[in-house]
């Protein structure tokens, strides 16, 4: 796991928005890009997939109530580390499979909750891994998704490869249907693997996908 503070960073960080920082940080082991994004609303610093416990100079995050939101089992990444920096909980689906030496860390499971902080909300999607989660926050468009989706540059938006799902078919069901009854609140996607899709057009590409997936 890496920490890396300010802008002395090993990894391509990009301003989204003027409140919302991406990161990517290649993967040797994983052969791919992990992508973790902080959102700094009134109500806190948010932390989704932190692939690398980077703490942005000027965040104050010391002073702001923080939380990490973890998409999959597979994205404990470098939460763990984050966490004990900034002294955050770590909010996952008691769906994950955390590996053995992830063992002695205990997230706070996400149904133990009636609520979740700053607005956010949370949904389940089945068919993809463990504890594959989107979380939506309705009044600022902003939807977090995991694996599901994929959006790697060079290449166009895809689904999560069948390889990687527990059912594929489930979980392309599980995302129309999610797009179904929450899609007109989304203005913006982000993924933990790739680029955020920004605009309205981005997003009719991934209800098309999801629609048009067979």
């Amino acid at each position: 796991m890496l920490f890396s503070e300010g802008n002395t960073d090993p990894f391509l960080t990009t301003n989204v928005e003027d409140s919302i920082t991406r990161w990517n940080f290649y993967s040797p082991d994983h052969k791919v890009d992990l992508t973790s994004y902080l959102f700094r609303l009134s109500s806190g610093n948010f932390f989704f997939d932190p692939a690398v416990a980077w703490v942005p100079q000027h965040s104050h995050t010391s002073r702001v109530p923080g939380t990490i939101f973890l998409t999959s089992g597979n994205h404990l990444r470098s939460a763990p580390l984050l966490a004990s920096l900034i002294h955050a909980p770590v909010l996952a689906s008691s769906r994950c499979q955390f590996s053995v030496a992830a063992a002695c860390f205990q997230p706070v499971f996400l149904e133990s909750l009636d609520r979740l902080p700053g607005g956010w909300e949370w949904f389940p999607l089945d068919g993809g891994p463990p504890g594959e989660t989107v979380f939506l926050h309705r009044e600022l468009g902003y939807a977090v998704f995991g694996d599901a989706l994929v959006n790697l540059e060079g290449r166009q938006l895809e689904l999560l490869p069948e390889k990687y799902c527990s059912d594929f078919h489930l979980l392309k069901n599980s995302l129309r249907d999610w797009f179904a009854n929450y899609g007109s609140f989304v203005r913006t996607i982000f993924m933990a693997h790739g680029r955020p899709l920004l605009d309205a057009s981005g997003i009719r590409d991934a209800v098309n996908l999801v629609g048009a997936a067979e």
